[in-house]
C-alpha cells in the first residue's frame, strides 16, 4: 500500500467538475462547520484547491510519519495551480472514481472528516449522486 500526493490536474478536474451547471445557479457549495457558513466554490478555484492539495500533503505525512526515506516525505510547501480541462469528460461515474481516488489519499488523517477538504468532497459526491441516471425518478425517497 502506498500514499502519493495527486497532482494539480486531478484537482482541477474535481473542481471543473463543481463547476459544471446543469442549469443556471447550479453550483456547488458546502457547509463548513467551524464558522457556520455555507461556502461556494465557483470563484474559489485556486483556494479550494490549494485547500485539497494541502489536506491530501497532510495525509501523505501521516501514512508516512515513521519513514525515514526523504522520497517519501510530501513537499510540505506545494501551491496548486488550477488547470482547467474543459475537454475532459465530466459523467458522474467519472467524477465519483475521481473523488474517491482522491479521498483515498487524502483521508489518513485521524481528522479528515471534520476537515474542510472532506465538506468539499462529500458536497461534490452528493451532488454528483444526485447526476446518476434513474435517481430523479426513483421512487424510493420515502416509503
Amino acid at each position: 500500500m502506498s500514499s502519493y500526493v495527486v497532482n494539480d490536474q486531478h484537482i482541477s478536474y474535481i473542481l471543473a467538475a463543481a463547476l459544471f451547471e446543469r442549469y443556471p445557479g447550479d453550483y456547488v457549495d458546502y457547509y463548513w462547520k467551524p464558522n457556520g457558513e455555507r461556502r461556494m466554490i465557483k470563484g474559489r478555484e485556486q483556494e479550494v484547491g490549494q485547500i485539497l492539495l494541502d489536506q491530501n500533503v497532510r495525509s501523505v505525512g501521516e501514512w508516512y510519519k515513521d519513514s525515514t526515506n526523504p522520497d517519501t516525505q510530501p513537499d510540505q510547501g506545494a501551491v496548486f495551480s488550477f488547470c482547467y480541462t474543459g475537454d475532459l469528460t465530466y459523467r458522474p461515474v467519472e467524477i465519483l472514481k475521481a473523488l474517491d481516488g482522491f479521498a483515498y489519499q487524502a483521508g489518513d488523517t485521524p481528522d479528515w472528516y471534520e476537515t474542510e477538504a472532506w465538506a468539499i468532497v462529500n458536497a461534490l459526491r452528493l451532488r454528483t449522486i444526485r447526476t446518476l441516471p434513474g435517481y430523479e425518478e426513483a421512487t424510493t425517497w420515502g416509503f
